[in-house]
């Protein structure tokens, strides 16, 4: 199980979107996903992700998905993602989403996504950090029931909610770093415009710098939909 803590705005979803969208096995079978998309609706994801399908702006995206034969484009390049768009979903919801992709699809997803983690409902009321310490459990158990990896998105606080300098774990929201085995931040040097840096601040099997001074910087244009 893993996190991705970014400021708002800050490139988690376009990350993890890009990734979704390309991540292969090979040049033929693309990764089975269960995307949970509480954060936004079908037409903002459809959009954004037509962006990267098509290569263009968000205005020329929507002019394409509006074209006779747009939207079907569109699910050509997805059909390997499962989209579920319920706002505020309970663990009960995610647990029958799982079941149903694998009724329908034979088999469980090899990758699930949260975006994001503030809107999951566990059963804890206004108790934030219990919502989402809960909703970290429910994944590390559905990980290890399913075999797939279980990502969720996430906000930070303090210093960098501008997401304008490397972010660390004591940054993360509600410090909710203890269960994920792996940890993700992503943010923008003002320095390098065009690129998103992504830090790796926990991994239980490889290298990270609880700071975020570990990093790797990827070519991005937003207005495009386009990590390189």
């Amino acid at each position: 199980m893993g996190l991705t803590a970014a400021a708002s705005g800050g490139g988690k979803t376009a990350f993890w979107c890009h990734w979704v969208m390309n991540g292969r096995y090979d040049d033929i079978y693309p990764i089975p996903t269960l995307y949970f998309s509480s954060d936004s609706d079908t037409a903002t994801v459809g959009v954004r992700t037509a962006q990267g399908v098509f290569g263009c702006t968000q205005d020329e995206a929507e002019k394409r998905l509006a074209e006779p034969g747009g939207w079907e484009a569109f699910h050509e390049a997805t059909e390997h993602v499962w989209w579920d768009f319920q706002v505020a979903p309970t663990l009960e919801h995610m647990n029958e989403e799982i079941e149903a992709y694998a009724i329908a699809n034979g088999e469980y997803p090899h990758l699930i996504v949260v975006d994001n983690l503030m809107d999951v409902d566990s059963g804890y009321g206004a108790d934030e950090g219990s919502n989402q310490r809960e909703a970290l459990l429910w994944g590390a158990s559905k990980a290890r029931e399913t075999g797939a990896h279980v990502h969720f998105l996430h906000h930070v606080t303090g210093e960098n909610v501008n997401g304008d300098r490397p972010i660390g774990k004591r940054d993360i929201l509600n410090k909710v770093d203890k269960r994920p085995r792996i940890i993700y931040t992503a943010w923008q040097d003002p320095e390098m415009p065009g690129y998103l840096q992504l830090s790796v601040i926990k991994n239980s099997n490889g290298s990270a710098k609880s700071d975020g001074s570990l990093y790797v910087s990827i070519p991005w244009l937003p207005e495009r939909a386009w990590m390189g």
